[in-house]
């Protein structure tokens, strides 16, 4: 196979197929792209896909990716404020800590961090087809409440914490979410009652209260 660029051939050296997981307010997108490597091009970006781009806006562009993730990292924790009372050694030993875990910490436009792999299974001792008590319609709601909704979902979104639906994917169960105010700020709670009805519980033993305590008596910084 020949490939030419708009001046000279292009030597390709392999084929590297790459399976891609998009997240997307739209719906995840799984895609197993072949990536030719060049030997003598010159572009530094790839484009996957003209529908691809138009539907979600994908566009991997290497020379677009820096630093600027440390920089609101840096920017965020130079407002903390670290306790006189710790010494010269221990603030530092702090500082050194902190940003070995910076995932873990919330910053910038992502407040909720960005450890991944810690996802939670959920069981259910009940096997398709779901009851249709598992598939609940949305409660009725006022204009203020429904308006309250799209806002915290709109959030959840943007915070990753939740996702569309794709097109193409099936809904087994639905969760209605109802709206709860205090000193009148909202507060959106799911109804999982039903859910919990048909889940499998988690068995372990609980541990001690007086043995977590001793584990923290030696403990300079508790998070």
């Amino acid at each position: 196979m020949t490939f030419r660029g708009c001046s000279n051939s292009l030597k390709s050296v392999g084929i590297i197929e790459l399976p891609l997981v998009f997240s997307h307010r739209l719906g995840s997108v799984r895609i197993k792209p072949e990536f030719v490597i060049m030997e003598n091009a010159t572009s530094d970006y790839c484009i996957l896909g003209g529908e691809y781009l138009r539907l979600y806006g994908i566009d991997i562009v290497h020379k677009n990716i820096s630093n600027d993730r440390d920089e609101e990292f840096e920017k965020a924790f130079n407002q903390c404020n670290i306790s006189p009372r710790l010494k010269s050694s221990e603030a530092s030993s702090l500082r050194k800590v902190v940003k070995m875990y910076k995932k873990a910490f919330a910053y910038g436009e992502n407040p909720i961090g960005t450890i991944k792999g810690h996802e939670v299974v959920i069981r259910l001792n009940i096997e398709k087809p779901y009851p249709p008590i598992l598939k609940k319609q949305a409660y009725p709601a006022s204009p203020r409440s429904r308006e309250e909704i799209e806002r915290h979902i709109e959030e959840l979104l943007k915070f990753q914490i939740i996702r569309k639906v794709g097109p193409d994917e099936e809904v087994d169960v639905t969760t209605p979410i109802i709206i709860a105010w205090h000193n009148g700020k909202s507060c959106m709670c799911g109804d999982f009652r039903a859910l919990n009805t048909f889940t499998v519980p988690d068995r372990y033993p609980m541990p001690r209260i007086t043995h977590c305590l001793t584990n923290l008596g030696s403990a300079m910084y508790i998070t």
